[in-house]
């Protein structure tokens, strides 16, 4: 008992650890990226954003090279559902070093929760699909989640770079928000 539990701490202590390989080190400024003005700019994955006045923009300070973090958080003070406005956030995680990367297993993971807070005949699933953002090749699902009245759009887009997963996630209630939602998508640029 005593030698599964060394094991177990081994592995764990392996798996949260980065890389002891100096090279390998990502200097967390580059990884998280940071605001210049009202662009949102990333040198890791190579890409900036621009946010007009009329969206409300955070990002977290709890942020960590081993386990990853909220990039930017945005809502878009003019939407037509001044309750749940447009959401944009993306965030990055590290990959398991043990296991190979695949966005459509992230994307899948990020799901797995509507199972559980809305009824099968509520979800509408799309299948996964390959899209450009910012020049870039992402992996994108899009769910419906519709109870009644109420409806709420889903589309998370995930790629994966250097043992680091990218997801950017785009949300909205209203099909009359879904123009500047995408216009939003589209004001991704490449830096170089």
């Amino acid at each position: 008992m005593r030698q599964l539990f060394i094991f177990a701490a081994l592995l764990f202590l392996i798996t949260s650890c980065g890389s002891s390989d100096p090279k390998e080190k990502v200097d967390k400024k580059i990884l998280f990226g940071s605001f210049e003005g009202d662009d949102y700019v990333n040198p890791y994955f190579n890409f900036k954003i621009k946010f007009d006045p009329a969206w409300k923009v955070s990002d977290n300070p709890v942020k960590s090279v081993v386990f990853g973090g909220e990039l930017f958080d945005g809502s878009y003070t003019l939407s037509v559902d001044q309750e749940y406005p447009i959401r944009l956030s993306a965030e990055v995680k590290k990959v398991n070093p043990f296991g190979k990367p695949s966005p459509a297993e992230k994307l899948e993971e990020g799901m797995e929760g509507y199972d559980m807070l809305y009824e099968a005949q509520d979800i509408v699933k799309l299948p996964f699909d390959k899209t450009t953002i910012g020049g870039e090749e992402f992996l994108s699902s899009h769910v419906i989640l519709a109870n009644g009245a109420d409806s709420s759009y889903v589309h998370e887009y995930c790629r994966v770079l250097k043992g680091y997963y990218l997801t950017i996630s785009c949300i909205y209630n209203t099909k009359e928000d879904e123009k500047v939602a995408m216009d939003q998508l589209q004001k991704f640029e490449r830096l170089k």
